[in-house]
C-alpha cells in the first residue's frame, strides 16, 4: 500500500487540509463486499443518528487497511507532513515529541441515508483527522465539505467519496467541515486520527 497527500491550502492563513489518496492494492468490490459482510446490526451506534462503527475487523482487506493506517510508519508520515506545513507554530513542540505523545487509530463507519454531521471542528484531543472513502464512484450526496470558519457559506473544498479517495486535516481552530449522506445508498468510510495519549 502507499498513500499521497495533495495540499488544498494555498495561502498561509488557509486551513491545513490535504486531498488524501490510499492505493490499497484491492479492488473496490473486494473491499465493499467485506464491508457489507460486517455485522452492522450489532455494531456500536454513534451519537449521531444513522452512523454505526466497527473498530475490530478480521477480514483480509479491511484488516490490511487498518494495520497500514495505524502503523508507526504511517504515523511518521502524518507527523512529517504536518511539520512541513508549519504545525509547529500551533503546538510549539518538536516532531520527535509529537511522535512520542500521540497514537494513531481508526474505525470503519456506516453512514446510512439521512446521516448528517453538522459543521464542526474535531475533538480537542485529536491533533489531526482523516477519512478514507469506499464508494464505487464520487457521489456529491456523500462528500465532505470544508469551510474557513463556522459562519460562511463559501466552501473552500469538497472531498470525493470515491474509492481510495479521502481527506486529511490538522485539527485546528479553522478546519471546519461537515458531511452527510443525502443519497439513497449506504456510505462506508474509514475515519482515522492522530491523537494525544491521554486515554
Amino acid at each position: 500500500m502507499y498513500c499521497t497527500f495533495k495540499p488544498i491550502h494555498c495561502q498561509e492563513q488557509d486551513p491545513l487540509t490535504w486531498d488524501f489518496r490510499l492505493n490499497t492494492g484491492f479492488t473496490q468490490q473486494q473491499v465493499y463486499n467485506e464491508l457489507e459482510s460486517l455485522d452492522w446490526a450489532n455494531s456500536t451506534p454513534n451519537v449521531m443518528n444513522n452512523r454505526f462503527e466497527h473498530d475490530l475487523v478480521q477480514t483480509p482487506c479491511l484488516s490490511a487497511i487498518h494495520n497500514y493506517i495505524t502503523s508507526t510508519a504511517f504515523k511518521q508520515e502524518l507527523v512529517d507532513i504536518l511539520y512541513k506545513n508549519n504545525i509547529y507554530w500551533y503546538w510549539s513542540i518538536d516532531p520527535e515529541d509529537m511522535m512520542r505523545i500521540t497514537n494513531t487509530g481508526g474505525v470503519y463507519v456506516l453512514d446510512k441515508p439521512g446521516f448528517t454531521c453538522p459543521r464542526h471542528v474535531d475533538n480537542r484531543s485529536l491533533v489531526a483527522t482523516g477519512m478514507l472513502m469506499f464508494s464505487d464512484q464520487d457521489d456529491p450526496g456523500q462528500r465532505t465539505f470544508f469551510y474557513r470558519d463556522n459562519t460562511t457559506q463559501e466552501r473552500y473544498w469538497e472531498s470525493s467519496s470515491k474509492f481510495e479517495h479521502g481527506w486529511f486535516n490538522a485539527n485546528l481552530h479553522n478546519t471546519w467541515h461537515e458531511g452527510y449522506n443525502s443519497s439513497n445508498q449506504n456510505r462506508y468510510a474509514y475515519l482515522f486520527h492522530l491523537a494525544l495519549n491521554i486515554y
